[in-house]
Protein backbone atom coordinates (compact mmCIF):
# COMPACT_ATOMS: atom_id res chain seq x y z
CA UNK A 1 0.00 0.00 0.00
CA UNK A 2 2.90 2.36 0.59
CA UNK A 3 4.43 1.86 -2.26
CA UNK A 4 1.19 2.82 -4.59
CA UNK A 5 0.24 5.24 -2.71
CA UNK A 6 3.57 6.85 -3.36
CA UNK A 7 3.44 5.99 -7.14
CA UNK A 8 -0.23 7.58 -7.34
CA UNK A 9 1.12 10.63 -5.86
CA UNK A 10 4.51 10.90 -8.05
CA UNK A 11 2.26 10.41 -11.33
CA UNK A 12 -0.84 12.54 -9.85
CA UNK A 13 1.15 15.54 -8.51
CA UNK A 14 5.01 15.21 -9.67
CA UNK A 15 4.74 15.98 -13.44
CA UNK A 16 2.67 18.87 -14.29
CA UNK A 17 2.91 19.06 -17.20
CA UNK A 18 3.91 15.81 -18.60
CA UNK A 19 7.33 16.75 -17.26
CA UNK A 20 8.80 15.00 -13.89
CA UNK A 21 10.15 17.49 -11.09
CA UNK A 22 12.62 16.46 -8.30
CA UNK A 23 10.98 18.25 -5.58
CA UNK A 24 7.73 19.33 -3.72
CA UNK A 25 7.33 22.03 -1.62
CA UNK A 26 4.53 24.22 -0.31
CA UNK A 27 1.80 21.66 -2.33
CA UNK A 28 3.56 22.20 -5.32
CA UNK A 29 6.03 20.19 -8.27
CA UNK A 30 9.74 22.01 -8.80
CA UNK A 31 12.96 21.77 -10.44
CA UNK A 32 12.96 20.20 -13.41
CA UNK A 33 14.28 16.19 -13.16
CA UNK A 34 17.40 14.73 -13.91
CA UNK A 35 17.43 11.55 -15.73
CA UNK A 36 18.58 9.33 -12.94
CA UNK A 37 14.85 10.73 -11.38
CA UNK A 38 13.03 9.78 -14.41
CA UNK A 39 15.20 6.43 -14.30
CA UNK A 40 14.88 5.52 -10.80
CA UNK A 41 10.84 6.33 -10.86
CA UNK A 42 10.53 4.51 -14.14
CA UNK A 43 12.44 1.51 -12.60
CA UNK A 44 10.31 1.59 -8.97
CA UNK A 45 7.02 1.61 -11.60
CA UNK A 46 8.11 -1.91 -13.04
CA UNK A 47 9.29 -3.05 -9.91
CA UNK A 48 5.36 -2.40 -8.73
CA UNK A 49 3.60 -3.69 -11.98
CA UNK A 50 5.63 -7.16 -10.79
CA UNK A 51 3.99 -6.87 -7.41
CA UNK A 52 0.67 -6.22 -8.95
CA UNK A 53 0.59 -7.25 -12.35
CA UNK A 54 -1.58 -3.99 -13.27
CA UNK A 55 -0.64 -2.97 -16.72
CA UNK A 56 -1.00 0.65 -15.71
CA UNK A 57 2.41 0.74 -13.70
CA UNK A 58 3.92 -0.65 -17.00
CA UNK A 59 2.20 2.13 -18.98
CA UNK A 60 3.67 4.05 -16.96
CA UNK A 61 7.41 3.57 -16.63
CA UNK A 62 6.79 3.03 -20.48
CA UNK A 63 5.83 6.61 -20.55
CA UNK A 64 8.31 7.99 -18.43
CA UNK A 65 11.31 6.07 -20.37
CA UNK A 66 10.08 7.51 -23.81
CA UNK A 67 10.04 11.25 -21.97
CA UNK A 68 13.51 10.53 -20.91
CA UNK A 69 14.57 9.41 -24.77
CA UNK A 70 13.53 12.26 -25.91
CA UNK A 71 14.88 14.86 -23.56
CA UNK A 72 17.80 13.52 -22.17
CA UNK A 73 19.72 11.04 -25.06
CA UNK A 74 22.99 11.91 -25.76
CA UNK A 75 22.69 11.22 -29.71
CA UNK A 76 25.70 9.63 -29.82
CA UNK A 77 24.58 7.01 -27.14
CA UNK A 78 23.96 6.96 -23.10
CA UNK A 79 21.82 10.18 -21.16
CA UNK A 80 22.74 13.34 -20.16
CA UNK A 81 22.27 14.56 -16.65
CA UNK A 82 20.05 17.06 -17.39
CA UNK A 83 17.33 18.16 -20.19
CA UNK A 84 17.61 19.69 -23.37
CA UNK A 85 15.42 22.33 -22.56
CA UNK A 86 17.05 22.76 -19.17
CA UNK A 87 18.67 25.66 -17.68
CA UNK A 88 21.83 26.47 -19.89
CA UNK A 89 24.72 25.24 -18.87
CA UNK A 90 28.63 25.42 -20.82
CA UNK A 91 28.54 21.84 -20.49
CA UNK A 92 26.15 19.01 -20.04
CA UNK A 93 27.30 16.09 -17.61
CA UNK A 94 27.10 12.51 -18.96
CA UNK A 95 28.67 9.75 -16.49
CA UNK A 96 27.73 5.49 -15.74
CA UNK A 97 30.11 6.15 -13.09
CA UNK A 98 28.05 4.62 -9.46
CA UNK A 99 28.24 6.37 -6.68
CA UNK A 100 26.32 6.19 -3.13
CA UNK A 101 23.98 5.48 -5.39
CA UNK A 102 23.75 4.01 -8.73
CA UNK A 103 24.59 6.33 -12.26
CA UNK A 104 21.18 7.90 -14.19
CA UNK A 105 23.09 6.28 -16.94
CA UNK A 106 23.39 2.90 -15.47
CA UNK A 107 19.65 2.92 -14.05
CA UNK A 108 18.27 3.89 -17.43
CA UNK A 109 20.19 0.70 -19.25
CA UNK A 110 18.61 -1.49 -16.55
CA UNK A 111 15.54 0.08 -16.77
CA UNK A 112 15.29 0.13 -20.76
CA UNK A 113 16.18 -3.82 -20.91
CA UNK A 114 13.59 -4.60 -18.23
CA UNK A 115 10.72 -2.62 -20.41
CA UNK A 116 12.65 -3.96 -23.76
CA UNK A 117 11.88 -7.73 -22.46
CA UNK A 118 8.20 -7.07 -21.19
CA UNK A 119 6.59 -4.77 -24.08
CA UNK A 120 9.05 -6.14 -27.22
CA UNK A 121 10.20 -2.86 -27.40
CA UNK A 122 13.49 -3.15 -29.89
CA UNK A 123 13.85 0.16 -29.68
CA UNK A 124 14.38 -0.17 -26.06
CA UNK A 125 16.89 -2.61 -26.41
CA UNK A 126 18.69 -0.52 -28.81
CA UNK A 127 19.05 2.38 -26.59
CA UNK A 128 20.08 0.24 -23.67
CA UNK A 129 22.83 -1.03 -25.92
CA UNK A 130 24.10 2.37 -27.00
CA UNK A 131 24.61 3.20 -23.69
CA UNK A 132 26.54 0.47 -22.56
CA UNK A 133 28.84 1.14 -25.85
CA UNK A 134 28.68 4.93 -25.00
CA UNK A 135 30.92 4.42 -21.84
CA UNK A 136 32.94 1.49 -23.09
CA UNK A 137 35.85 2.85 -22.72
CA UNK A 138 35.18 4.58 -19.01
CA UNK A 139 33.71 0.79 -18.24
CA UNK A 140 36.95 -0.92 -19.25
CA UNK A 141 39.44 1.38 -17.22
CA UNK A 142 37.32 1.76 -13.96
CA UNK A 143 35.32 -1.75 -13.83
CA UNK A 144 35.11 -1.04 -10.46
CA UNK A 145 33.18 2.09 -10.60
CA UNK A 146 30.54 0.73 -13.05
CA UNK A 147 28.74 -1.83 -11.04
CA UNK A 148 25.10 -0.98 -12.18
CA UNK A 149 26.23 -0.99 -16.12
CA UNK A 150 28.22 -4.37 -16.15
CA UNK A 151 24.95 -5.69 -14.96
CA UNK A 152 23.55 -4.30 -18.10
CA UNK A 153 26.17 -5.51 -19.92
CA UNK A 154 25.50 -9.46 -18.46
CA UNK A 155 22.11 -9.09 -19.86
CA UNK A 156 23.12 -7.85 -23.13
CA UNK A 157 25.48 -10.46 -23.23
CA UNK A 158 22.81 -13.28 -22.24
CA UNK A 159 19.64 -12.17 -22.56
CA UNK A 160 16.84 -12.54 -19.76
CA UNK A 161 15.03 -15.25 -17.82
CA UNK A 162 11.61 -14.61 -19.20
CA UNK A 163 9.17 -15.89 -16.79
CA UNK A 164 5.22 -15.90 -17.31
CA UNK A 165 2.48 -17.23 -15.18
CA UNK A 166 -0.97 -17.33 -16.36
CA UNK A 167 -3.80 -18.22 -13.30
CA UNK A 168 -6.09 -17.14 -10.68
CA UNK A 169 -4.12 -14.77 -8.20
CA UNK A 170 -6.52 -16.80 -5.83
CA UNK A 171 -5.42 -20.00 -6.59
CA UNK A 172 -2.80 -21.89 -4.34
CA UNK A 173 -0.92 -23.19 -7.83
CA UNK A 174 -0.55 -19.75 -8.88
CA UNK A 175 0.46 -18.45 -5.69
CA UNK A 176 3.40 -21.05 -5.72
CA UNK A 177 4.71 -20.46 -8.96
CA UNK A 178 4.90 -16.56 -8.19
CA UNK A 179 6.36 -17.66 -5.21
CA UNK A 180 9.24 -19.51 -6.88
CA UNK A 181 9.71 -16.76 -9.08
CA UNK A 182 10.18 -13.91 -7.14
CA UNK A 183 12.23 -15.80 -5.00
CA UNK A 184 15.17 -16.52 -7.24
CA UNK A 185 15.69 -13.00 -8.75
CA UNK A 186 18.62 -12.77 -11.28
CA UNK A 187 19.29 -9.08 -12.15
CA UNK A 188 18.28 -9.97 -15.82
CA UNK A 189 14.72 -11.56 -14.69
CA UNK A 190 11.45 -9.95 -15.93
CA UNK A 191 8.35 -11.78 -14.50
CA UNK A 192 4.49 -11.06 -16.10
CA UNK A 193 1.25 -12.59 -14.87
CA UNK A 194 -2.18 -12.37 -15.74
CA UNK A 195 -6.02 -14.37 -15.08
CA UNK A 196 -5.95 -15.51 -18.71
CA UNK A 197 -4.40 -14.49 -21.81
CA UNK A 198 -3.59 -10.68 -22.43
CA UNK A 199 -2.17 -9.84 -25.70
CA UNK A 200 -0.91 -6.95 -24.59
CA UNK A 201 2.18 -8.27 -23.03
CA UNK A 202 4.07 -10.04 -25.34
CA UNK A 203 4.66 -12.86 -22.73
CA UNK A 204 1.35 -13.74 -21.89
CA UNK A 205 0.03 -13.87 -25.45
CA UNK A 206 -2.15 -16.84 -26.15
CA UNK A 207 -1.21 -18.25 -22.96
CA UNK A 208 -4.49 -20.21 -21.27
CA UNK A 209 -5.03 -21.84 -17.68
CA UNK A 210 -4.68 -25.59 -18.73
CA UNK A 211 -6.96 -27.83 -17.38
CA UNK A 212 -8.11 -25.33 -14.48
CA UNK A 213 -4.29 -25.17 -13.44
CA UNK A 214 -2.22 -22.42 -13.81
CA UNK A 215 0.37 -22.46 -16.69
CA UNK A 216 3.66 -21.35 -16.24
CA UNK A 217 6.11 -19.97 -19.22
CA UNK A 218 9.61 -20.05 -18.41
CA UNK A 219 12.17 -18.74 -21.10
CA UNK A 220 16.34 -18.76 -20.17
CA UNK A 221 17.02 -17.18 -23.54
Amino acid sequence: APARRAAEFVLRDMLPDGRLRRSWRKGKAELTAYVEDYAAVGTALVDLYEATFEISWLEAAAALTETALAHYQDPSGGFFLTADDAETILVRPRSAQDGATPSGNSMMAGLLLRLAALLDRPDFRDAAEATVRAHADSLSRYSGAHHRLLLAVDWLTDDPVEVAVIGDPADAGTAALLRAARAARPYNRVLASAGGAMAGLPLLRDRHPEGGRPARRYRPR
